[in-house]
This record gives structure tokens, sequence and C-alpha cells, in this order.
């Protein structure tokens, strides 16, 4: 048994002596977290005073609006507050949390009412919690050219710049610029996928390899993908 308890504090030891944040007891662990969940919150801007507050807490005198977000956060009873530069710069402080959609009304006076969100920027045990950094990537020109092709295989022919029609009622430059707003007699989209009924089957012979007709000859019209 004394060995085993020997153990137990050794391990303890350890863990505190590799983490010194970390907290050993549940009154610690309690304590940390409510630290940081006051320490950690950001304010938001409502467009104009709260018409229900909520209990008022007390008044105070601010140069600026960190003043006031600094006296909440170390508050444990405070939720929101009410700024008012008409006022001399007065501060109200108040422990009702306010919603985004919180009901408001000008009371004049430049007085807005400000709520309590998340930073999340800090950890519980004090440390900043780790960001990835942003790293700003080009892609290189063998990508893009293999994305060009890919959506080249993917889409109709007629949106291909480099693919010409062939036949008597090939759509005209500018209406392949606004192919997909156009539409025929019998046909709803001109585009089609190669998965459709209308690109899995064959032009008719009467086609001849031209477009002579949207509807029987969709490959050489250029309806489908190549």
């Amino acid at each position: 048994m004394l060995q085993k308890k020997k153990v137990v504090k050794n391990a303890v030891a350890s863990l505190e002596e590799a983490d010194p944040h970390m907290p050993n007891t549940k009154a610690q662990t309690i304590n940390a977290f409510q630290k940081w969940s006051k320490s950690s919150m950001c304010y938001e801007a409502l467009a104009g005073v709260a018409k229900d507050e909520g209990p008022h807490i007390e008044t105070m005198r601010y140069t600026t609006l960190d003043d006031c977000k600094k006296k909440c956060n170390g508050d444990s009873r405070c939720n929101s507050f009410a700024a008012c530069p008409g006022d001399g710069n007065r501060c109200y402080l108040k422990t009702k949390v306010l919603a985004s959609d919180e009901a408001v009304g000008d009371v004049g006076r430049g007085c807005k009412s400000y709520r309590e969100i998340p930073c999340n920027s800090f950890s519980p045990w004090g440390r900043a919690a780790w960001k990835p950094p942003r790293i700003a990537f080009k892609l290189p020109s063998w990508i893009k050219k293999l994305q060009e092709e890919k959506k080249r295989k993917t889409e109709c022919r007629i949106k291909d710049p480099a693919w010409r029609c062939k036949g008597m009622v090939c759509l005209s430059d500018s209406q392949r610029k606004i192919v997909d707003d156009i539409k025929f007699y019998g046909i709803k989209k001109y585009c089609m996928p190669a998965s459709s009924s209308t690109c899995r089957k064959k032009d008719m012979s009467a086609c001849r390899g031209t477009c002579r007709c949207h509807v029987d000859c969709p490959h050489a019209c250029g309806r489908c993908p190549p």
C-alpha cells in the first residue's frame, strides 16, 4: 500500500513538473476555468441600448471602451454593459446575458449595449491556444493546367473556345457565351453531362459528323463532354 501511494505521489509530481499550469484539485480546476471564461470574453456592440438590460451592477467612468470590458471581465456577475459617451463617458455594468437579436432602442447620447461573446483565443490553463499560421500558397502552373484540362473534359464541348462546331445549326459566338440560358424546342438544357441519356447514345447517322439537329446530333453540336 505504501509503495502504491509513493508511485501515485511521484506520478502527480511528474505531471506538475511537466505542466506547472495544470490544476491538481477540483477547486483549482473550477477556479482556473472561471478565470479563463471571463478573461477570454470579447464584446459585440448592439445597434442601440437593450430594452431589457437586466439588473444594474455599478456605474463607472471610462477613457476607452477597453476600461469597461476589463471591468466587466473582472466581475463574475457582469455579462453585458452599456456605454454612453454623451453621459461623460459613463459605463453601466449589467448582469443580463444579451442575445445577438436582442430588442434595442435609441436612448440618445450615443449609448449602446455591448454583449459578451467568446474570443476563443486562450486555453483554460492560461496558455495561448495554438493557431495554425496563414500561408499564402500559389498553385503551380502545371496544377492549374490539370484543373483546366479536367474542366474541359467534364464540360460540354461548346463551352471550349478552342473547339469548332461544323454544321448548319451551330451556335453563334454570342450564343455560346450564354449557352446555359439557351433553350430550343424539345431542349430544356443545352449542355448535358456525360452520364445523361442524350450523351450516352451516338449521333444519328444522318448527322454525318456535323451539327444538323441539336436533338439528333448532340455530340456534333457540342452538347456533350469530349
